[in-house]
């Protein structure tokens, strides 16, 4: 998404992009990166936070959308490691295969969390019914086929609501195992309160 794209979503939910404090990437593939330069940064407010072994592996590539939208940034960037706690209630986990250093997050507050997956799964049906099916995009297949079953397995073990940034509308919901290395999404409905 471009700045065009990520402003009007913003403001759609009656946010402008000053308001933004924190800016914090799970991988640097362009569908990820695309909305945080144009003309200038789109968040001039916020404190970008990148993995550092993902922003280690980027900044060596010719990566064109890098380039343009990390690199102007990357001086005034927080780069992480797993195991960080980003804000309070906000760590950084590693879940790398898909780029070589993607990180998921875990949102915590008392006994709530939700973790936000980036693109460990990346489709709601093949690449979470059959997680070791090998994805196109994944820049390490093996470890992103070791990243996926762990992370599935977890978020369907302890019951975890998770974001996917590839799944669809509303993009967050519940792993269930249904059995034989197989699990299947199920969106949010009622199981939120608000």
């Amino acid at each position: 998404m471009e700045p065009a794209g990520t402003i009007a979503a913003l403001a759609l939910a009656g946010v402008t992009p000053d308001q933004i404090t924190h800016v914090v990437l799970t991988h640097m593939h362009p569908d990820h990166i695309g909305g945080l330069y144009g003309e200038g940064p789109t968040f001039p407010n916020a404190e970008l936070v990148v993995p550092k072994l993902e922003n280690d592996f980027w900044s060596t590539q010719d990566s064109a959308a890098y380039k343009a939208k990390v690199a102007p940034l990357i001086d005034k960037a927080r780069q992480i490691n797993a195991g960080d706690e980003i804000l309070p209630g906000i760590t950084a986990e590693a879940a790398y295969g898909h780029t070589p250093g993607h990180t998921t997050y875990l949102l915590s507050a008392g006994d709530q969390r939700l973790l936000l997956t980036g693109d460990s799964f990346n489709h709601y049906a093949f690449s979470v019914s059959r997680p070791e099916w090998k994805v196109l995009y994944d820049n390490d297949k093996d470890a992103a086929i070791v990243t996926r079953k762990a992370v599935l397995a977890r978020l369907a073990a302890d019951r975890i609501p998770f974001f996917g940034y590839h799944m669809p509308f509303p993009a967050v919901g519940f792993i269930a195992d249904t059995g034989e290395g197989s699990y299947r999404f199920m969106p949010a409905t009622y199981q939120f309160s608000v």
